[in-house]
């Protein structure tokens, strides 16, 4: 479970690492700037919940108690899933907008 936990975060960091590299490219946009933070907020949150989770695993944790904490970190990571896919489209659209402008005929 550590391993696939590990290989989502690492996907996660790579997805940030584009998304990043996209945005220092077009870095004009402060509405894509802002939501670069939120995400890199809530990973920030994540790894401290990670955290949490591992400190607390060393311990007694009731069975029940850490599935409850790791359907938490689960929907947690969808959810930045699914932020991040949205961020690479709105990348994906200010690029193409900029092409267009690019390859505009101008009078």
């Amino acid at each position: 479970m550590e391993k696939t936990r590990e290989k989502h975060l690492e996907q996660i960091n790579q997805c940030l690492d584009r998304i990043e590299l996209d945005l220092i490219r077009k870095s004009d946009s402060e509405d894509l700037e802002f939501k670069w933070e939120e995400l890199v907020a809530k990973l920030e949150q994540i790894h401290d919940e990670v955290s949490e989770i591992k400190d607390g695993m060393e311990g007694v944790m009731d069975r029940f108690e850490l599935a409850y904490e790791l359907f938490q970190m689960t929907s947690k990571l969808e959810e930045i899933h699914d932020e991040m896919r949205e961020l690479k489209d709105e990348v994906a659209d200010v690029k193409s907008q900029v092409d267009d402008l690019g390859n505009a005929d101008w009078p």
